[in-house]
Parts: C-alpha cells; sequence; structure tokens
C-alpha cells in the first residue's frame, strides 16, 4: 500500500515461546536461528516456561533442587560472563528446577545476564518494537498447598528451603489476581487445573497415561492458576512442566477465549517451541527502511508498579503478622480472604489516574528505563577444580531500583527477606553477609523428591536419545523444528 508516496507496512513481533529449558540455552538458539535460515522470518523475542537454570556457577547448581546424579552447570554460565550473548531478547518466569537462590536474589525480576530478562516470582512487562506492543505477564514456581499460605524462607537455603523455595505463595497469587487491563500473554511454569477438559484429553492421556487419575479427578494442575485464568482472561496462556506438548480453547462465561499451550521439554522429535505472530498498528516505511531494523525493548508496566506499592503491606516478610489472602476451600473454589471494602480500596488505589505519571516521574521520566546487569558473583571455570565457599549476599541493584520505584525501604526487605539471622553473621566493614552452617541441621534425604510429579520416564528416554548417561553433557543434536507426529511418539 501507499500512503503520501510512502509504502505503508503492518508491523509484526515474532515470538518463540519453548516449554522446559534445563540449561540448553545453546540448543534453543540453534534450533531458532535454523528456522529464521529455513523461513526467511526473524524472531523478536523468546519466552521460556520454567525450568530455565540460570547457574552461574556451582553454588548455584547446588541450590537447585534436582537429584545430583542429574545436575550439570549447563550453558548459562556463558551467557553470564559474557562468553556469549543471547542473539534474542530472551524473557523467562522460574520453575521447579532452578538456580533458587540466584532467582530469589532478583525477587521482582530483571537482567540475569546481558539479554536475559527474569520475569520475577510474579510480574508483568511490556515489550515494544516500533508501534507494536506486547503486554506479558506470569508466575514462577509450582503449586503445593502445604507451602501456599507460609511467608519466604530466606537465604542461605538448606535442603527443605531449596525445594520450598519454588512453591507458589498465595501473595503472588493475590498481587496477580488484581491486573485489570488486558493481558497478551501470560506464562508460567504449572497447567491451570482443568485445562486438559478443554483440548484432545484422549490423546494426552495416550502419551501420558499416568496422569489419567489425576486428570479424572480434576486434581492434576494449579488450583490458584485456574484462579487466575478465569480472572485475567489473557488472550494466550503458556506453560510446560510436564514435558507434553498440549492444546486448549478456554472459553469464558464473558465469550472470550483463552488459547493454552502447554510446551515439551528440549529433546528430539518434541514439540517444545511454538512460533506466534503479534500484529500491531500500521506504520509509514522509509526508503531503504525494514521492519527487521525496529528495535525491541522492555518496559515497565505501571499497573504492575501500582500493583506492588499498593500490596507492600502484605508482604510476607516472616511468620509474624503473616496475612491470610486467599482462601482454599474444600469444594475447589478459591476466593479472597480480604473483605470486599479492602479489595475495592486496594483496585481504587491501583487505578488512579495519576499512577502513569507518578512511576515515570520516578523512573528517570520514562517506563523504557531499566538498570543494566550487573554480575554480582562469579562464573563457573570449567578449568578451576577447587570447590569455593559462596562468597555471601549483597542486595542486588536492580532489586533496590524495585524497591526504590515502589518506595520499600531496602534495609526491611534485606532483613527479612534474604537473612536469616540465625544462619548469618555481618561483616560491619564490608557489608558482606558470610555463611555459618548449622550444627543441628537434619541429615538430607536421597533420592527423588515424592511430592513432585515422577517424570522418570522423560529421564530414561532422553538418555537413550542421547546416548549418554545422567549427569553427562548430552550429545547436540541436529537444529531443527521438532514436530511431534503421532508415529514418532515415544510412549505411545
Amino acid at each position: 500500500q501507499v500512503h503520501g508516496g510512502k509504502k505503508t507496512f503492518e508491523l509484526k513481533m515474532i515470538i518463540a515461546v519453548e516449554g522446559c529449558l534445563h540449561g540448553e540455552l545453546d540448543k534453543l538458539y540453534s534450533a531458532l536461528q535454523n528456522v529464521e535460515r529455513n523461513t526467511k522470518v526473524k524472531i523478536d523475542l523468546v519466552i521460556c516456561c520454567g525450568d530455565f537454570q540460570s547457574i552461574r556457577n556451582k553454588y548455584d547448581m547446588e541450590n537447585m533442587s534436582c537429584p545430583k546424579k542429574y545436575q550439570k552447570i549447563g550453558d548459562f554460565y556463558r551467557y553470564y560472563s559474557g562468553e556469549k550473548k543471547a542473539p534474542y531478547l530472551t524473557i523467562f518466569i522460574g520453575g521447579n528446577h532452578e538456580a533458587s537462590n540466584y532467582l530469589r536474589e532478583m525477587y521482582f525480576g530483571g537482567w540475569v545476564a546481558p539479554n536475559i530478562y527474569f520475569l520475577g516470582y510474579s510480574g508483568v512487562i511490556n515489550v515494544v518494537k516500533g508501534t507494536t506492543r506486547v503486554r506479558i505477564a506470569g508466575i514462577s514456581g509450582i503449586f503445593k498447598e502445604h507451602d501456599f499460605k507460609k511467608p519466604y524462607n530466606p537465604l542461605p537455603f538448606d535442603y527443605r528451603d531449596r525445594t520450598s523455595a519454588y512453591h507458589l505463595r498465595d501473595f503472588e497469587i493475590f498481587k496477580t489476581s488484581l491486573i485489570s487491563q488486558p493481558v497478551d500473554i501470560f506464562v508460567s511454569h504449572d497447567w491451570p487445573e482443568g485445562i486438559y477438559h478443554f483440548g484432545d484429553t484422549k490423546q494426552l492421556l495416550k502419551i501420558k497415561p499416568y496422569f489419567r487419575g489425576e486428570v479424572e479427578s480434576n486434581t492434576l494442575g494449579s488450583k490458584p492458576l485456574r484462579f487466575l485464568l478465569d480472572k485475567l482472561k489473557p488472550r494466550q496462556w503458556f506453560a510446560a512442566h510436564l514435558h507434553v506438548f498440549f492444546e486448549a480453547l478456554y472459553p469464558h462465561k464473558t465469550g472470550e477465549n483463552t488459547k493454552f499451550t502447554a510446551l515439551d521439554k528440549i529433546l528430539p522429535r518434541r514439540k517444545y517451541y511454538d512460533i506466534i505472530e503479534i500484529n500491531g498498528n500500521k506504520g509509514i516505511m522509509q526508503p531503504e527502511e525494514t521492519k527487521s531494523n525496529e528495535p525491541i525493548q522492555i518496559e515497565v508496566d505501571p499497573e504492575w508498579l501500582s500493583i506492588l506499592e499498593s500490596t507492600a503491606e502484605f508482604f510476607p516478610f516472616s511468620h509474624i503478622n503473616t496475612i491470610e489472602l486467599i482462601s482454599l476451600q474444600s469444594d475447589g473454589r478459591i476466593n479472597y480472604k480480604l473483605n470486599t471494602e479492602t479489595i475495592d480500596q486496594l483496585k481504587t488505589k491501583i487505578s488512579h489516574p495519576e499512577t502513569l505519571k507518578k512511576f515515570a516521574e520516578r523512573n528517570k521520566g520514562s517506563l523504557n528505563y531499566l538498570p543494566s546487569f550487573i554480575p554480582t558473583d562469579q562464573a563457573y571455570n570449567p578449568d578451576d577444580h577447587h570447590k569455593k565457599l559462596h562468597p555471601g549476599f549483597v542486595l542486588n541493584q536492580q532489586t533496590k531500583y524495585w524497591l526504590d520505584l515502589i518506595e520499600v525501604p531496602h534495609q526491611k526487605f534485606s532483613d527479612y527477606f534474604f537473612v536469616d539471622l540465625t544462619k548469618m553473621a555481618e561483616e560491619p566493614k564490608s557489608g558482606r553477609v558470610q555463611y555459618i552452617p548449622k550444627d543441628n541441621r537434619p541429615p538430607k534425604p536421597s533420592g527423588l523428591n515424592r511430592e513432585e510429579i515422577n517424570l522418570d520416564d522423560d529421564i530414561i528416554e532422553e538418555e537413550k536419545l542421547d546416548d549418554g548417561k545422567p549427569g553427562e553433557e548430552p550429545k547436540p543434536d541436529v537444529a531443527d523444528e521438532f514436530v511431534v507426529k503421532e508415529d514418532e511418539l515415544p510412549f505411545v
């Protein structure tokens, strides 16, 4: 089309969404670059649905809840150190196999490496390319009812803390449920409970027959995420965790639909990523100008900042004065525990017309300012075989940025969220916090964590396909777009 002698075009954002990454950044990026070569499509953004494994070093690896024989350092440390740079803007949420200590350090979200952004324990951002704007919301971790109403355990983690660190808390659900503006893409690790009834359940159980009992009893997945699905009604919802590709169309009572897609883990012949296209407004193309040259950037979300500020008083800093925010009822329903008047007051405060202006002024006059990535620990060195103790903890500069935006004192956050004074001692000169081990900790149990979904068949299948042993680096496969075909499914 021609407008005033110049061609008009529709701006598009091409997004690759990936399931469980398990530290395989090189494989993912190689596969996506192969897609670009084969299709001539330029991918703008990558979203990962958890088990990202942002492992910087051996200490981080030891803070990941995972049987030791399956622990491996992965690819991330090379991106953290600057040896490599992510070829795409990459955004991820946390799963149940993560460097939990590093993600705790980045609670509100931020750059874990150049061009790699953690969305936080819960979060909302806007990704912008020219006139195309995509609002992405997400929540990290998986649901376990016994930890849902507990406060977070502070650093450093023992073996019990490493397990509970990634369990979803009611505070995250409460905050996220207050979002009122439309969400384009929602990202979680867990599936919303019951979503499997809105897709090809028969095929799902053919691939994963051991899910049958939970599917029939409607207990597979997360009750709190079903609550959010009904509240937020996002256009698209992506998840992972169960290592299977699955699609559903969830109808809302308002007549809207949410397209749900669950993605697999990185294995040959498995559908572990999806490519979607978001169309923006029409623009005018200058001579020699191409769509691929439009810069892509992250903007903070003013409504989310307002939610963070308005709910700061409910933050689960400690077991003392913890307020119950969400009620899990025996019939499976979820409701707010706070009274209606309090909820209405919060929503009025969050949606105040001066919100946008207020946070733009606090954020150096612009919503697209984000602090730069700053490394906070040493990257893994394969040639260094000396096992070093972690040097200690300093409040991350990016976390300070978020605290300043929502006007929460640094010390309050640090004292109760990161530092347990029964485990730590402070060096007055340096301000660093050094680890003091407890003498009376119970022994660590061996074997798999039995409270998690048993996916041993995937582990066995991965070993067959990679022709390796548990704990070894798998042999690289040919970067290709792996599409699930019924006759290729390993569990049929």
